[in-house]
């Protein structure tokens, strides 16, 4: 019976997760399995913790998620102004052609206005545009307006970016070029070809002239 005792130690001293575990099982059994039990229920609480943390933090992204494609199905907009489906982009845009259909059908039907015998003086193209407006109480095309304003920006850098413009071009042939230009806008523009510019350009309101009330469309 005294041989019993050494088969007891390979035990204690092997490598390993699995044999430490082993040899605190068996201290534990040793002294009543009272340090072995609360050892592994608080790893098991851990381990069941952690899995609750984990969840939480996935369904919270799902929520935010959730959340924000509910606020976008609501306004049909997401923060930065920028439609948050095709659908919203087409409703735009179809509100885009209609809006510059019927601004082309406006300006379509202003007869342009007769020669008068007046000669005005410029020194720029938009500044000679000013005066024809209300010269003639009529607003300029969104076209026109933007061409002259080309026009204008060309001459930065020329020999003669500092001499009055109707020194190098007469007022008269000057006013009529602009109506001449101002007809063809008026008379042959595309509605769909005109709202394709304004959704470039996010300011293209301000070379749209304002209704002249005193105007009689034919």
């Amino acid at each position: 019976m005294k041989r019993a005792a050494p088969s007891v130690e390979p035990l204690d001293v092997s490598s390993g997760d699995s044999s430490g575990s082993d040899s605190d099982q068996l201290g534990g059994k040793e002294k009543g399995g009272s340090a072995s039990k609360p050892a592994a229920a608080g790893e098991d609480t851990k381990r069941v913790v952690l899995r609750k943390e984990s969840h939480n933090v996935s369904s919270d992204d799902d929520l935010s998620s959730d959340s924000d494609d509910d606020a976008g199905k609501g306004n049909g907009w997401n923060a930065f102004g920028l439609p948050n489906s095709s659908k919203a982009s087409s409703v735009a845009e179809g509100a885009l052609i209609r809006r510059a259909e019927m601004y082309q059908q406006y300006m379509k039907h202003i007869p342009i206005p007769a020669y008068s015998d007046s000669v005005i003086p410029f020194t720029s193209w938009l500044g000679l545009a000013g005066s024809l407006k209300q010269l003639y109480e009529q607003p300029l095309h969104y076209l026109t307006n933007v061409l002259l304003k080309k026009w204008d920006q060309q001459r930065i850098g020329s020999d003669d970016e500092h001499r009055r413009l109707d020194a190098i071009i007469h007022p008269v042939r000057a006013e009529t070029l602009i109506w001449a230009t101002e007809e063809v806008h008026r008379l042959t523009t595309s509605g769909q070809h005109l709202a394709s510019l304004w959704a470039s350009d996010p300011m293209y309101h301000a070379y749209v002239d304002p209704v002249f009330p005193s105007i009689k469309l034919d």
